[in-house]
C-alpha cells in the first residue's frame, strides 16, 4: 500500500463500496454472511445509496451546465440590448443627414419643414395601411364568429326537437 492510503478501496466511501463490502472470490463481503436475508437487506441499501449518489451526482452536473447557459443567455440578451440601443440610434443619424443635406440647397428652416412633412406623410401613409389590414382581420373574423354561431345555433335546434315518442 501506498504512503499515505487507508485499507479503502479508490472508489469513493459514499458509493456505498468500503474495504468490508470488497468483492471476493465467493462475491461480496457482507457484515452478516450466516442471514441470507440480511444479506439482501444489505445489497438493497447499497443499491439505493448508489442510486441516490447517481441522482446527486446528476443534478450537479445540471446545475453546472445551467449556470453556464445562465451566464451565456445573459451575454446574449446584453448583446441584444445593445444592438437594440444602436438600430434606435441609426434612423436618427439618418435624419440628421438628410436633414444636414436638405440644408446645402435650401434655408435650414425650411430644410426641416420639408423633412418634417416627409416623415408626417410617411407615416399617415403607413398608418392607414395598417388600420386598412386591421379592418379587413376584423371583418373575417367577424364571418368567422357569426358562422360559428349559426351552427351552435343549428345544433341546439336540433337537440330540443322532441322525440317522437311510440308506444
Amino acid at each position: 500500500m501506498r504512503p499515505g492510503r487507508t485499507g479503502h478501496s479508490a472508489v469513493s466511501p459514499r458509493l456505498g463500496t468500503g474495504p468490508s463490502r470488497a468483492p471476493t472470490a465467493r462475491g461480496p463481503r457482507t457484515r452478516s454472511t450466516d442471514n441470507p436475508s440480511q444479506a439482501e437487506e444489505d445489497a438493497a441499501s447499497r443499491l439505493a445509496a448508489d442510486a441516490a449518489e447517481l441522482v446527486r451526482q446528476e443534478i450537479t452536473q445540471l446545475r453546472a451546465e445551467l449556470a453556464a447557459d445562465t451566464r451565456r443567455a445573459g451575454v446574449g440578451g446584453g448583446l441584444l440590448a445593445a444592438g437594440g440601443v444602436f438600430g434606435l440610434l441609426a434612423p436618427h443619424a439618418s435624419s440628421v443627414a438628410l436633414l444636414r443635406a436638405l440644408e446645402s440647397v435650401m434655408s435650414p428652416r425650411r430644410a426641416a419643414l420639408v423633412l418634417s412633412a416627409g416623415y408626417l406623410t410617411a407615416g399617415a401613409v403607413l398608418t392607414l395601411s395598417g388600420v386598412g389590414r386591421l379592418r379587413e382581420t376584423g371583418v373575417v373574423t367577424r364571418r368567422a364568429v357569426s358562422r360559428v354561431k349559426q351552427d351552435v345555433r343549428e345544433a341546439a335546434g336540433a337537440t330540443r326537437r322532441p322525440a317522437v315518442e311510440t308506444r
